[in-house]
């Protein structure tokens, strides 16, 4: 008997140093504020493909038994500061009734990555895209493309302030690394005749691949700036 595959997450990061959403939550719900935050998360990262569906009664049933011991004023409150945050996709909870955390959900790439997964995604309708296999992703092979092809999807990425500070930040990199690794990943593409259809899924992805190479090139910088410092100072 086949093991039946996993549509959700066991486990994901609690992270010590609290974002502005959950100081602003306990500034103003305190101990309970906190507690319906991460009770929330848990429910999110558990849902079948992170699609928090409160819409028939079941559901609101099970939400309920979720959020236990949290008053239904605090949870009420905490789902409209993320909204109003864009923590939760506002739209999507207003007309349909589910919770989606987008920035909460691409924590889980590596997960996905690992069992062959691309990660589930919503349209604004509120439909769920299931995850795919990686290798039955579409693939545009019309022509042959060029460097040139990709810049317009380079250049859009690259103009999200908020997108690239995320990568940045998750990979501790700086702007000119994140540029040349971009670069590295087009011709990867180019080479093999691949088309790119979510530039920052598809980086995001490239640097998990190439995180051990990235950790190994930022040691050797160190040591060598290291190098040149006791230089001068000779």
């Amino acid at each position: 008997m086949t093991r039946p595959k996993s549509k959700n997450v066991d486990y994901f990061p609690h992270y010590i140093r609290k974002s502005p959403e959950l100081k602003l939550i306990m500034h103003k719900h305190k101990s309970e504020g906190y507690m319906a935050y991460y009770k929330l998360l848990e429910l999110v990262a558990d849902a079948e493909y992170h699609y928090l569906s409160v819409k028939t009664e079941d559901e609101k049933n099970m939400f309920e038994l979720g959020m236990e011991n949290c008053a239904e004023e605090v949870v009420k409150d905490v789902i409209r500061i993320l909204c109003d945050r864009g923590q939760i996709n506002k739209e999507i909870w207003k007309n349909h009734k589910v919770i989606w955390m987008e920035d909460f959900v691409k924590k889980f790439r590596g997960v996905w990555y690992k069992r062959g997964k691309t990660l589930p995604k919503i349209d604004s309708n509120g439909n769920l895209s299931a995850p795919r296999n990686l290798q039955e992703r579409e693939v545009k092979q019309s022509k042959k493309y060029t460097l040139v092809d990709y810049d317009s999807a380079k250049d859009e990425f690259f103009s999200d302030d908020i997108a690239v500070g995320d990568i940045k930040k998750k990979y501790s990199l700086s702007l000119q690394r994140l540029k040349n690794e971009a670069i590295l990943m087009i011709k990867n593409f180019s080479k093999k005749g691949e088309w790119i259809e979510d530039f920052e899924d598809a980086l995001d992805t490239w640097l998990l691949i190439r995180k051990g190479i990235l950790e190994d090139t930022q040691q050797r910088d160190a040591e060598m700036d290291l190098a040149l410092d006791s230089i001068i100072e000779d």
